[in-house]
């Protein structure tokens, strides 16, 4: 992305010697800036919404469904990237914790299995990724859809027109109209094209002034022609009943006239269409900002005159009934009377909404069957597409929700040569060759040819984006092997409650690496003795103190194996003095929480690092040599690292860290009021509050505070009192009793005392039992 002109460019602006420094990570952080501001579009691959907090978020839009993928964030600073452009708040970087391929992923089921109305295009990379059949299974009832061959206009405006057009034709007629788009933005445009007569105006202004041309050029004169110019003075107050009536005389006068024809019943369309959308055209939108209503919106798409614009999600896989939903209507209706509240809170008001519901969609049931045949009379759901996706079984989802179940039905698609597959496979040629003929914007190109070619285009764009897919299986399949090691290991050290035999094998395991690591076991000990032998305990001695004690004069003379089992008994007995020192049991969980910590981290960061191979890998072509094999050689050293340094650290941390007992349990005595103690344990003569504030002076007392600063923060109002620790409020409880006997001393008997303040606090300490208990839980 960045070219060697824009890299000087860079330094320049941040003022840096060397872009690519891996201090500073410039290079990375503005190719993800760049990807942000120019290939990641608003309302096209994500929306800003309000969080739970009500603070705007930026969150993905899914390419396929249209649907919002909420919790999911683009890695590697790119969603922060776009979360600067569009001036929201910038969280938190994400990490990945654990990834894997949806191939793999599938490949853990020990069968499988599925059912689609769209995956007949797809059987080759069923059977070669899964080794799973296709089978065709035919349809219910004979299909009576009604496929027409693709419209190609020369550009996207046209393209948008043409389709409102056709949207209102078919409305007027009373026939469903289901519109899909590819994106969020093109539903939101179409939704204001149908909303304010503005756009579709500026097109009826450009077909009068051509129409005027047509006729100045022709020469065509008479009444008929000046009615028509009195009704085009104003174009944009047009009657379209009185232009229909002036078109039909001319029609019959000017018979020979084809091309003046064609071009004034055109502009006859579009007024109409500009007088219509004044008048209202009732439409719903279905997008991944207004998705809750999605259900609703879809059951009624089939009613007779029903005007849906939709993103992909729309009914994927569900049955647009022609002539609405009879249940949906009812809940519909109903929903005024009955909040979703009371249905759940009230067993009487939801026995009642289910009795009326049962009743109403009867009744619904009858207006639905009379519109169901009035709309298949009428030629059923029409679908109109707005651009070919680039995997041809999401057009064939769209095309699939017309013609359902035996019912007629049509769909059509309407292409410019600004769309992005046209402009991959040769859009530039055809609108070349538009400009050569001189064909007017509003031409269409309707043919089957053409139809076929772009669906050849398709076919050239899935088999490349499988071979994607299949070349990042390849490359996942090595992680996946690692993947399991991990996760078995990790699964072992849950499950099982005694890990010292696996800290054992562990510690034998570190004891031969670094022994290898500084001497050569076939040769005689006077080579080592000097420099390998002195090396190799210095490496044992940081990771387990206790081998300090061991010295090299003790070693001299011995064999390898010799030396290497009396070091061996060394370590052996470090581990058990430690294990003695920590405590067995707590030394069990330790090892646990030690393992397991390492394994997380250390995973962690090795997926970042295989990411980074992964992405440069594809250098090593220009060594002639085969990437996959490089990148299955790099991990595979790569992933011995990762285990080596796991066991390093683990035992570094086992024998040197201290593992921290639990903190101990706090005792707001704040919390307690006087109504919380039980009067009846309270020592005769001393009120509830008296005998609260006494304990809580104790325990004020306990913390270091002076008489004089418990005064002042009586005085001032601000006493929070906490005592740490069961131990401490047991001792401000003596303290209290103590102190309640000397304060009342001249009235009360020693036996009157006798009892204990653990019984007046009893209520109260339960009542914080169970509030400690709900806040851990």
């Amino acid at each position: 992305m960045l070219t060697e002109r824009g890299i000087v460019n860079a330094e320049k602006m941040l003022g840096v010697d060397d872009l690519f420094d891996m201090h500073h990570n410039y290079a990375h952080h503005l190719t993800q800036a760049l990807r942000a501001k120019e290939i990641y579009k608003l309302n096209t691959d994500y929306v800003i919404v309000p969080n739970e907090e009500g603070k705007p978020e930026v969150t993905i839009v899914d390419e396929f469904t249209g649907r919002m993928m909420q919790g999911r964030r683009w890695s590697d600073g790119l969603h922060q990237a776009i979360e600067a452009k569009e001036r929201v708040p910038i969280q938190e970087e994400t990490m990945t914790f654990a990834s894997i391929t949806y191939q793999n992923l599938f490949r853990l089921y020990p069968k499988l299995s599925g059912m689609t109305g769209t995956a007949m295009t797809e059987a080759p990379e069923f059977a070669k990724i899964y080794n799973l059949d296709v089978v065709s299974i035919p349809t219910n009832k004979e299909s009576r859809r009604v496929d027409h061959p693709d419209v190609i206009y020369k550009n996207e405006r046209m393209k948008y027109i043409s389709v409102v057009e056709e949207i209102v034709d078919l409305h007027q007629s009373g026939r469903p109209v289901l519109v899909g788009t590819v994106s969020i933005e093109r539903s939101e445009l179409i939704d204001e094209m149908l909303s304010k007569p503005g756009p579709m105006n500026e097109f009826l202004l450009w077909k009068v002034k051509r129409l005027e041309e047509i006729m100045k050029r022709r020469g065509l004169e008479g009444d008929r022609t000046a009615a028509l110019s009195k009704i085009l003075e104003r174009p944009g107050q047009i009657d379209a009943e009185k232009f229909e009536e002036v078109v039909k005389k001319l029609e019959g006068e000017l018979s020979k006239e084809e091309e003046f024809l064609d071009r004034l019943f055109s502009t006859l369309r579009t007024a109409k269409v500009v007088s219509a959308i004044r008048k209202g055209i009732p439409h719903s939108v279905l997008n991944a900002k207004l998705h809750e209503k999605e259900a609703m919106i879809v059951a009624q798409a089939g009613r007779k005159g029903a005007v849906t614009i939709a993103t992909n999600m729309a009914g994927r896989g569900t049955d647009i009934l022609l002539g609405g939903n009879a249940e949906y209507l009812a809940k519909e209706k109903l929903a005024k009377d009955y909040s979703p509240e009371d249905l759940h809170s009230d067993p009487e008001k939801a026995a009642e909404y289910e009795a009326r519901l049962k009743d109403l969609t009867k009744e619904m049931k009858q207006l639905t069957d009379k519109e169901h045949e009035e709309v298949t009379k009428l030629g059923g759901l029409h679908i109109i597409g707005t651009e070919r996706h680039e995997a041809r079984r999401i057009d064939n989802q769209l095309r699939g929700r017309a013609g359902r179940q035996g019912d007629p039905g049509s769909t059509r698609f309407f292409l410019s040569l600004e769309d992005q597959l046209m402009r991959i496979f040769g859009g530039q040629a055809i609108s070349r060759l538009m400009d050569l003929i001189k064909a007017d914007e509003d031409m269409p190109i309707e043919s089957g040819m053409v139809t076929n070619s772009i669906e050849g285009a398709q076919k050239k764009v899935e088999a490349h984006h499988f071979d994607m897919r299949k070349h990042v299986l390849q490359y996942d399949d090595v992680l996946s092997t690692q993947r399991e090691v991990i996760y078995r290991e990790r699964r072992r050290i849950l499950e099982k409650a005694d890990l010292r035999e696996g800290m054992l094998d562990m510690l034998k395991e570190h004891l031969d690496l670094v022994l290898e690591a500084h001497l050569d076991p076939d040769s005689p000990p006077d080579l080592f003795e000097e420099t390998g032998l002195p090396q190799a305990l210095q490496a044992l001695s940081l990771d387990i103190p206790m081998m300090h004690d061991v010295k090299v004069e003790e070693l001299k003379g011995l064999s390898y194996e010799d030396m290497r089992e009396k070091l061996w008994d060394a370590v052996e007995l470090a581990y058990k003095v430690r294990e003695e020192h920590v405590g067995l049991e707590e030394m069990r969980e330790f090892e646990r929480q030690v393992l397991l910590h390492n394994i997380d981290s250390k995973w962690v960061d090795y997926l970042h690092n295989i990411d980074l191979l992964r992405e440069g890998i594809q250098l090593r072509a220009y060594a002639q040599k085969d990437p996959l094999q490089e990148y299955k050689r790099e991990a595979f050293n790569m992933f011995n690292q990762l285990l080596r340094s796991i066991q390093a650290e683990s035992i570094q941390q086992i024998f040197r860290a201290q593992p921290q007992p639990e903190p101990m349990e706090i005792f707001d005595i704040s919390q307690i009021t006087p109504e919380m103690l039980d009067p009846s344990q309270l020592p005769e003569g001393v009120s509830a509050e008296e005998f609260l504030n006494i304990l809580q002076m104790e325990v004020l007392r306990q913390q270091g505070l002076t008489p004089e600063m418990l005064e002042e923060m009586i005085e001032s109002g601000n006493i929070e009192i906490v005592a740490e620790g069961e131990e401490a409020l047991n001792r401000a409880i003596q303290d209290g009793t103590e102190a309640v006997a000397e304060a009342h001393q001249a009235q009360e008997s020693e036996a009157d005392l006798e009892a204990p303040l653990e019984a007046v606090l009893e209520p109260a300490l339960e009542m914080h039992s169970d509030t400690a208990a709900g806040k851990e839980s």
